[in-house]
């Protein structure tokens, strides 16, 4: 009795609160299939052949070599290198070499970003590990980090030899931040995400277990250029989601409707609804889990695909397999009642009749017809 008697608290308060719509957690997605797309060959030559630990990975929307489309990858060894692979094949096609533009060589890149930019479509190299700091309760290792963007290079269409790219400095961005709030400032980040809609970049910090409790998320606003420090604080409080995973990878889809953080086991999603902001959306709880594909090794890498139905995984170790998930929406969200209403708005006129515990939250198809269960790209 008392179970129930809080449900139905609960979800007054949510209706209270989002204007007389109800947004409970609900399974907005459902896998229709997941299976071994590929595996990304780890030999090669030069120093672009440390890719065993693999931190991050970003799929393409313009580049299709060899009839397949690309992923790029980096790896968290000290390599500068960003390599792409063959989705399909997982063949290594070409790698950027950005250490002229590298300032500190001490570095721990923990995740990669692909989306728009001032040059057209950039990568976003994210030097922001401290495991120092994780497993020192929030002490110890370096206070800043680095982004590095550069536009994407636009590939042949033919490769039978791995293509290299050297870029000079100018040729890549960098921007150096802190975390500016005590106990975190040296915080370990391994997940992030670009929303593509205003270039806004997120990153999430990472803790172990005892300390899920300093979780917090910072936002580097879209457009900035070479930046010799900035200061970021933290967003607004982070929900019990939130602060109950150690977060080691994310991505947002490539039309801003989804967001997903994931953990070693699982990855969580968030639907976006039209006109929130990221903030908004997070702030209500996931609305889809997803469980890792087998591997033996942890998953520090997650991207959508060129569409928000589709999900790639990259485990660490030598020669691991990328895979691929399929995802189907299961219907569609409630229209967000507006956040930034004047205080003098008339108030919205409450039913008369108590909110219903039945309602179903879910995510929209975005007018697409189910998809063949074709295993093509």
């Amino acid at each position: 009795m008392v179970n129930v008697k809080l449900s139905f608290v609960l979800a007054v308060f949510n209706w209270i609160n989002l204007g007389g719509y109800i947004v409970r957690s609900a399974d907005c997605l459902k896998k229709e299939y997941q299976y071994k797309a590929s595996t990304i060959r780890s030999d090669g030559s030069g120093d672009e052949t440390t890719q065993d630990e693999i931190s991050g990975i970003a799929v393409s929307s313009t580049n299709v070599v060899n009839n397949e489309k690309v992923i790029w990858v980096i790896s968290d060894s000290g390599s500068p290198h960003v390599v792409a692979f063959g989705i399909n094949s997982g063949k290594r096609l070409a790698s950027v070499n950005i250490e002229e533009a590298i300032w500190n060589w001490s570095k721990d890149w923990e995740g990669l970003n692909i989306g728009p930019c001032d040059r057209g479509t950039c990568l976003y190299v994210m030097d922001t590990g401290n495991n120092a700091a994780r497993n020192g309760h929030g002490h110890g290792g370096r206070n800043s980090r680095y982004v590095y963007r550069f536009e994407e290079p636009k590939l042949p269409k033919e490769i039978s030899s791995v293509k290299r790219y050297k870029l000079p400095k100018d040729d890549v961005d960098v921007i150096k931040y802190r975390y500016d709030q005590d106990g975190i400032s040296t915080a370990d980040s391994e997940a992030s995400f670009l929303d593509p809609l205003n270039q806004d970049l997120y990153i999430i910090t990472k803790w172990n277990s005892e300390d899920h409790w300093r979780t917090r998320m910072f936002r580097i606003p879209g457009g900035t250029k070479h930046a010799s420090i900035l200061n970021l604080k933290p967003l607004s409080n982070p929900t019990s989601k939130l602060k109950s995973n150690t977060w080691s990878r994310g991505d947002m889809s490539k039309d801003g409707k989804m967001i997903v953080l994931g953990a070693y086991g699982k990855a969580y999603f968030w639907k976006r609804l039209p006109g929130e902001s990221v903030e908004q959306a997070m702030s209500r709880d996931s609305c889809y889990k997803l469980y890792v594909p087998p591997s033996g090794y942890q998953h520090e890498s997650i991207a959508f695909g060129a569409t928000p139905d589709k999900i790639y995984q990259v485990s660490e170790g030598y020669n691991p397999d990328l895979w691929k998930t399929k995802l189907l929406p299961t219907g569609s969200y409630p229209t967000p009642y507006p956040t930034n209403r004047p205080t003098t708005q008339t108030p919205t006129k409450r039913p008369t009749k108590a909110p219903t515990l039945e309602c179903t939250c879910t995510c929209q198809n975005d007018g697409e017809e189910p998809t063949s269960r074709l295993l093509s790209f």
